[in-house]
């Protein structure tokens, strides 16, 4: 591990067991921010969804696509609730 200031060295171990987690138990974890619809993935998600990190940026309509058929306008409903925060 590299070296830092104190704590740096266990946020580090922190993440590396996060991603070992994910990786063993083949779930991945992701953030999205409502106010400037950014998403971001787990090094995990990218794999579960076959996508490179350094090539793909992920959108909220790339994770509805991987989304079940039927589900996608529930999917659309709650997203849309949020963004008006209800």
């Amino acid at each position: 591990m590299r070296s830092g200031p104190p704590g740096h060295r266990e946020v580090l171990a922190v993440r590396e067991r996060l991603a070992e987690a994910e990786r063993v138990s083949r779930l991945g974890c992701w953030e999205w921010d409502l106010l400037t619809d950014e998403l971001w993935w787990s090094e995990e998600q990218y794999r579960i969804f076959g996508r490179d990190a350094e090539t793909f940026t992920p959108t909220f309509e790339e994770f509805v696509e991987r989304v079940r058929r039927e589900d996608r306008p529930l999917v659309r409903a709650e997203r849309d609730g949020m963004s008006a925060g209800k």
